[in-house]
């Protein structure tokens, strides 16, 4: 995880509902520096997204996509740490968020 403000420019795609316009564009922004190579590859895909953080250490990072899905970006210890639990052991996230 980079620290905030540790940023690169990157072309994204601005969705015409997040566009003062209304109209879809491409702009190149700051994207956090430790998560711009995994934005850019899903802009070459031609996959949307509303927005995106990397946690800063301080969290869970997330890429939100255009079409609602979220990705969550786990620090390196808490990734391990998830990978080594069996699918019984690992907490239903879902079913925290959810009401």
């Amino acid at each position: 995880m980079c620290d905030h403000g540790d940023t690169i420019l990157v072309g994204v795609k601005i969705s015409a509902d997040l566009s003062h316009s209304g109209e879809a564009y491409w702009k190149r922004t700051k994207i956090d520096r430790c998560i711009a190579p995994l934005v850019n590859a899903l802009q070459e895909a031609q996959i949307d997204m509303r927005g995106s953080c990397c946690g800063h250490g301080q969290g869970i990072g997330d890429i939100h996509l255009q079409d609602g899905r979220l990705l969550l970006i786990l620090p390196p210890d808490a990734s391990d740490a998830w990978m080594a639990m069996g699918a019984a052991e690992r907490p239903d996230i879902l079913g925290a968020l959810r009401p």
